[in-house]
């Protein structure tokens, strides 16, 4: 399955695009960063500035299109700091919708905090002890205290980027009292709202913010990516009296950062001298990457098997080879109930259901080739698909159910997979439920209805649904198939109509 993260911060629109599975692997697929300034003059008025809305939804459509090219079937857009606070957030979020399709959801700062903690913490090798993290954004700064993996506190302050420079850094180089101004606002800011809690202080710290990382190209020397508070107090002191075009010439500014790089280097010095903090340590993960552990912890619980996280990508790939979708879905899904009623002699996991799933769609893909010998055609177009969510073992255990659907019986040479006997008995089992699948569906229409499924000792009596003219087609099938059901099974099966 392809999924779409979007996470619209005050600043910036970040646009990610994965491809989950198989298991627990992740490819990404596309990525961009758009610097929409949603939160321009929201601090100071209120509510959106209308350029800025025309930016972010044009940026959306963009995104969309791209979700569209790439075969997306899950969006999911997060807003943070910027649509909090603004009054008419609610109104551009359905605006958005209108204009794109695509839901946002403004998260709490509670909540942004825990997604930063959870990217930073399933990805990143730790400090020893007890240690900090901090996000700044524009709108909000994020601060969580840890230990080891766990998060012991937590919140989120109102002190970001671009609400300081709004309030108070008007001019290049600032007022000297405009600096202090600043200072003791988020000094008073902090302290309020630490009043509740009792904060430890730590002297390490990681840093997932974009002023985090820009401090740390700025000062890098040696390739290192953390620096001291005494690093980071030169530099502010530096930079309070430098214009735009003197802070452009440092090595290492980014030029869309420039406006926001001093009020956001003077938020973490006093963040870091109230927290006690000696060192900052840049990391490239952050709330992204906590949204998209969350996404794939429920793709995991909804799917067993990295395979049916893709069976809208294989109905996509076999509608352009000239089958009907929503046929095969039917297909599959008969094949599936098969496979539940038959449970008890076969013994298979539900983790094998999809594999099953994915060659009842695929058996005939090899029919747009040609219908003599479309068997081994199919084989071929499956084998050589590079389905990028399915591994060699898989590509192969599907290419091979398509080769063998129809056949009465297989030699044990035709059986993949030599020298793994549980994946040899687990193909032909596979087989013999594909098979019966198969027999039980016409050449055209919907699988027939199934009435009753009766498993004696030596045999399988199935019952199905039929009119008065339909059905002796299907049973002769499975007649014709039976020893290769007394493979899969030990039991005779016999189908017939009522």
């Amino acid at each position: 399955m392809r999924i779409a993260l979007i996470d619209l911060g005050t600043n910036s629109v970040r646009f990610d695009v994965h491809q989950f599975g198989p298991g627990t692997r992740v490819r990404l697929l596309h990525r961009e960063k758009v610097m929409v300034r949603l939160g321009q003059g929201v601090f100071t008025a209120g509510q959106l500035d209308p350029n800025a809305v025309h930016r972010t939804i044009h940026s959306f459509r963009v995104f969309k299109r791209i979700c569209e090219d790439l075969n997306v079937r899950k969006i999911v857009a997060i807003a943070t700091s910027a649509l909090r606070e603004a009054s008419d957030g609610a109104q551009f979020v359905n605006a958005v919708r209108e204009a794109t399709g695509i839901g946002i959801r403004i998260i709490s700062g509670p909540e942004e905090a825990r997604l930063i903690a959870v990217g930073i913490l399933a990805n990143e090798k730790v400090p020893k002890g007890t240690f900090g993290l901090i996000d700044i954004g524009g709108g909000s700064t994020e601060i969580s205290i840890c230990k080891k993996k766990k998060v012991t506190l937590s919140q989120s302050f109102p002190l970001g980027t671009a609400r300081l420079q709004q309030l108070f850094l008007k001019g290049t180089p600032p007022h000297p009292d405009d600096i202090d101004q600043l200072r003791q606002y988020i000094r008073q800011t902090f302290h309020s709202q630490m009043k509740k809690k009792r904060w430890p202080k730590t002297k390490d710290w990681l840093g997932s913010s974009g002023t985090v990382r820009a401090v740390a190209r700025i000062l890098r020397k040696k390739k290192q990516k953390h620096f001291d508070l005494e690093e980071l107090h030169e530099l502010v002191r530096a930079m309070s009296k430098m214009t735009t075009t003197q802070l452009l010439g440092i090595p290492g500014m980014e030029p869309k950062r420039v406006d926001m790089i001093l009020p956001g280097s003077i938020l973490l010095e006093e963040a870091a001298k109230i927290f006690g903090c000696k060192k900052i340590t840049a990391t490239e993960f952050s709330l992204r990457h906590g949204l998209l552990r969350e996404q794939l912890e429920i793709a995991k619980k909804t799917f067993r098997s990295g395979v049916a996280l893709h069976f809208a990508d294989i109905e996509e790939k076999a509608k352009k080879m000239g089958l009907d979708p929503d046929g095969l879905k039917q297909e599959r899904q008969f094949a599936e109930k098969i496979f539940d009623r038959l449970r008890a002699i076969h013994g298979l996991g539900k983790e094998w259901k999809p594999y099953l799933g994915a060659a009842m769609m695929l058996r005939n893909a090899g029919q747009a080739v040609s219908m003599i010998g479309h068997q081994e055609h199919s084989h071929y177009i499956v084998k050589n698909a590079h389905f990028p969510f399915a591994e060699d073992w898989e590509a192969e255990l599907i290419a091979k159910l398509c080769l063998n659907h129809e056949r009465a019986k297989i030699e044990a040479k035709g059986i993949p997979f030599k020298g793994n006997l549980k994946l040899r008995r687990t193909f032909v089992k596979l087989l013999g439920i594909l098979s019966l699948a198969d027999a039980l569906s016409p050449e055209s229409g919907p699988p027939v209805k199934l009435k009753k499924v009766s498993i004696q000792k030596k045999s399988i009596e199935i019952a199905f649904y039929s009119n008065k003219d339909s059905g002796d087609m299907e049973s002769l099938r499975v007649q014709q198939r039976h020893a290769i059901y007394y493979q899969a099974f030990r039991r005779s099966v016999a189908a017939f109509p009522t």
